[in-house]
């Protein structure tokens, strides 16, 4: 078993050195000038590991240090590096000890003084400047709970806040009217409640060019309650973040009516930016932007979409993927495996696409995975898409016979 007593180290300028023997330990070949001064640190070493390694500061001297599971406890010889030969020992540089301190003992004091200091330098700034509170609090004299209590409670007096209170009271309301009618209360409260305009979209318009108005003014009402931040700072985290939820409801509202209107161009310059602003897409917007891109038939910027998004199982992503198959592949088996894929996500799709079901006149609102009310949503956004490609519905209709 290895001794447990601990080894001395000499290190010389900076460079490991032999161990010292029990006659001599100090004594080591030198690389400084006859009559020269070298700083030598000694050190007391764990049995089981090694001094760290590193050039030693000016002046030579190294500090305590404890790294990687070892123990290093420094002392500091000074020496005054004399001629071999006038101390009677031929061919070697000695080395003479002239003063001595324990290394624990000096780090010890420096920090000492540097703690004084730290305490005076900031007894000064305190003194000097009321900023030193707000940013150095005392902690254990902060009531947080109190605190919280105060912040929620000067919130709820601001008009916005009272206002959002109020349509999301009013969308848990299964009244149309109730709807409508709390929503002009909210706008009564404050008029930049974009969630109130999306409300009015969506319950008291029968027409797209009303719905355009509401979701325009609800959009420039979003957009007052966000600072420039916020385009800056939190682009991608749009949907991440509470405050922007409500203009970002409202601009998909827009681009949606800016599409049944075919400004196809503005909506897909509203769907691209929306990505942009919140690339997880929470809503769902690339289908959208999917959708206007094939009418305007730039399908380099739908492989695009599905190649950013591959890993999205949507019923509109296993079509679409099918459909532009067909197109690049035409009949081949590789379109035939994705259309195979499409139809075990959703098989009742073919049956709207090619009539033998008919889109009912008055959408549900929510859909379910793989089934019906899920394919009739599909057919009404991409339905067109479908049929005016040549070849597809008649490829589709071989390929689901039996």
């Amino acid at each position: 078993m290895p001794s447990t007593r601990p080894r001395l180290v000499a290190i010389i300028s900076g460079e490991p050195a032999r161990d010292g023997s029990k006659d001599s330990p100090w004594t080591e070949k030198s690389r400084s000038a006859a009559g020269g001064i070298a700083t030598v640190t000694t050190g007391l070493r764990h049995r089981t590991g090694r001094p760290h390694r590193r050039p030693a500061a000016p002046g030579g001297v190294w500090r305590a240090d404890q790294r990687q599971g070892w123990f290093f406890r420094e002392k500091c010889w000074r020496f005054r590096v004399t001629n071999g030969k006038k101390q009677g020992d031929s061919g070697k540089k000695i080395l003479q000890p002239i003063h001595h301190q324990g290394g624990n003992a000096m780090a010890t004091k420096k920090k000492a003084k540097r703690a004084q200091k730290t305490a005076e330098r900031n007894k000064k700034k305190k003194k000097s400047s009321g900023l030193h509170d707000l940013f150095f609090p005392d902690f254990s004299k902060i009531n947080f709970e109190e605190g919280l209590s105060k912040f929620i409670e000067e919130l709820s007096e601001e008009p916005l806040w009272q206002a959002q209170e109020i349509i999301n009271d009013a969308w848990e309301n299964d009244d149309p009217k109730e709807r409508v009618s709390m929503a002009f209360k909210a706008l009564a409260v404050s008029p930049d409640c974009a969630d109130a305009y999306v409300t009015l979209a969506e319950d008291n318009s029968n027409l797209w060019e009303e719905r355009l108005s509401y979701y325009t003014l609800g959009v420039a009402a979003g957009r007052r309650t966000i600072d420039d931040y916020y385009f800056e700072e939190e682009v991608g985290n749009f949907w991440g973040l509470g405050e922007t939820r409500p203009y970002m409801r409202a601009r998909l509202g827009l681009a949606i009516c800016l599409d049944e209107a075919e400004a196809t161009d503005q909506a897909i310059n509203h769907f691209s930016d929306m990505l942009r602003l919140n690339p997880d897409d929470n809503q769902g917007v690339r289908h959208f932007l999917m959708a206007a891109l094939l009418k305007n038939g730039d399908d380099g910027g739908v492989t695009e979409i599905l190649m950013s998004y591959s890993k999205d199982h949507s019923v509109e992503f296993t079509y679409v993927n099918a459909l532009m198959s067909f197109k690049k592949f035409g009949i081949s088996e590789k379109p035939k495996k994705h259309l195979k894929e499409a139809i075990n996500f959703n098989q009742h799709v073919p049956g709207f696409l090619l009539g033998a079901k008919s889109i009912p006149e008055a959408l549900p609102p929510y859909t379910t995975v793989g089934e019906e009310d899920e394919a009739a949503h599909f057919v009404e956004m991409f339905g067109n898409v479908w049929r005016d490609t040549p070849g597809a519905l008649e490829w589709l209709k071989n390929e689901t016979k039996g």
